[in-house]
């Protein structure tokens, strides 16, 4: 999940699992491909850092600690990929033991990505002409660009399979001026060609909204996360759009900027968070079969999550000593939970660097990115 969020007031976090009819799923995240490799300092972290279940075994490796990582993405259980915050792309194809920075990025300044297998991605690049969407077919080592946005800025692409996909961006600013909402595309023949959306979404006033992010989910469907955490479903490809059943209760500082899905429970899960004089903290929400709500409250930032099963959770984030953000962060923390949340134990902390984005490769590998160029291996060691 190319990695990374903005917000609205920064910090209290909120996850939210909700029902929806839906037909395939689709993978997530950011990616990228090689070149040569990069030393990495790894090491086991300290014990006296660490609550954790004895059946996870944790490494903490350097890419580069002048690098800040933003996202990871997995095609396969050997092959992904990292984006930086400076806009390279690093990929690994022996599950996460050693990366290299991908051969095709060196040129571009690439925002994001989304690689659909080993060959096949497509990337938001940034120029001084604005920013594009890139595709490639034969694993980054050469780009066609498909999509140019002039003054609107593009933030994720995302697809479904190799013809169906979706790009989302922000607001276009103009001497510090909000000129028009979000933007949205869709394309149904591999990014081809472009179809801009953005109007067909509206708030409850009839004005535009701002989309943090998007998840396809089946054929000419797909879910979108609005920042004030509303949800909307489309199945044709987003000219019509449905609003799902609203998050009640929740505070107005919370910034949703996560999507995700639990296909085998047909519910997604977003994830939020905000910062305000009140202090900071995170919220975990899910719905039960008759739409009610339940709420769980932390006090740590979610920056991101990946959700196993409904009941198994990692979430990465921070917390702080004094609720006051000025006072900054104070502790960085990998949470595990295996009752959905109820409650959760800290499986890795560091004061060294923002924990920032969090993956699966399967059940029993995790990986996490961060600042100073952070790798986390999570391996369990038991069934």
């Amino acid at each position: 999940m190319e990695r990374k969020n903005g917000s609205k007031v920064a910090s209290i976090s909120v996850l939210v699992l909700f029902s929806i009819s839906i037909a395939n799923s689709c993978a997530d995240v950011n990616s990228f491909n090689s070149q040569n490799s990069l030393p990495q300092k790894k090491k086991e972290q300290q014990s006296e850092n660490i609550k954790k279940p004895l059946e996870w075994s944790i490494t903490s490796s350097t890419l580069n600690d002048r690098i800040t990582l933003t996202s990871i993405q997995f095609t396969n259980e050997a092959h992904g990929l990292l984006t930086s915050e400076s806009g390279d792309l690093y990929e690994t194809v022996d599950a996460g033991i050693t990366w290299k920075l991908f051969e095709g990025s060196s040129s571009k300044l690439i925002k994001s990505s989304f690689f659909f297998d080993d060959l096949l991605g497509w990337a938001i690049v940034k120029s001084k002409h604005g920013y594009s969407i890139e595709r490639t077919t034969n694993g980054g080592h050469l780009w066609e660009e498909q999509y140019i946005t002039g003054s609107s800025h593009l933030d994720r692409v995302k697809f479904l399979n190799a013809q169906e996909g979706w790009a989302i961006g922000g607001w276009t600013v103009d001497n510090y001026a909000v000129k028009s909402s979000s933007l949205l595309l869709s394309t149904l023949n591999g990014g081809i060609e472009w179809t801009d959306i953005s109007n067909n979404i509206k708030d409850q006033n009839g004005g535009p909204v701002n989309i943090t992010d998007i998840y396809p989910y089946g054929s000419h469907r797909a879910a979108v996360l609005i920042d004030d955490g509303t949800i909307f479903n489309t199945s044709d490809m987003g000219k019509t759009w449905r609003k799902e059943t609203p998050f009640i209760g929740e505070s107005t500082q919370t910034y949703f900027s996560h999507i995700g899905h639990i296909s085998e429970l047909n519910q997604f899960w977003v994830v939020g968070s905000a910062d305000s004089i009140e202090g900071r903290w995170g919220i975990l929400a899910k719905t039960n079969s008759n739409g009610l709500w339940s709420k769980i409250r932390s006090s740590y930032y979610f920056n991101d999550a990946v959700l196993i099963s409904n009941n198994e959770i990692f979430i990465c984030g921070h917390n702080s000593s004094d609720p006051r953000p000025r006072f900054g962060i104070v502790e960085n923390v990998i949470l595990h939970s295996i009752d959905g949340g109820q409650e959760f134990n800290v499986l890795y902390k560091t004061k060294d660097a923002q924990i920032n984005a969090i993956s699966a490769v399967n059940s029993k590998l995790i990986y996490a990115v961060g600042s100073h160029g952070l790798i986390l291996r999570l391996q369990k060691l038991t069934n």
